[in-house]
């Protein structure tokens, strides 16, 4: 049975710590059915099976904006904090590439 399209963390983060969100969108079938999933510093937090086809072009002649963090026209669910080293891939990242991404030292 697939579920809705809502995927949420609901724990608190503690102010000045870094944290390493990461979310993936696997398409399943080519149409409907895709996993959305969440990870928290390299490990699973959440999984969803959803109908949801998230799926976009980002249109780079275009003013429209990418947002990450907020809602648009919707303040109560905005984030406020720095967001660092943001990377879109072509595909859902396995969870063991997820993993050593987040334990890369630089």
């Amino acid at each position: 049975d697939i579920a809705s399209s809502n995927v949420i963390y609901n724990s608190p983060i503690s102010q000045n710590t870094w944290y390493m969100f990461t979310a993936t969108y696997d398409n399943l079938d080519g149409n409907t059915a895709s996993n959305i999933k969440i990870y928290l510093n390299g490990v699973l937090l959440s999984s969803v099976r959803s109908k949801l086809n998230p799926s976009a072009t980002i249109n780079t002649s275009s003013s429209t904006n990418v947002g990450i963090g907020n809602i648009p026209n919707v303040t109560i669910h905005s984030y406020y904090g720095k967001i660092d080293d943001v990377g879109i891939w072509n595909r859902a990242l396995s969870p063991e590439e997820i993993y050593s991404l987040y334990n890369v030292k630089y």
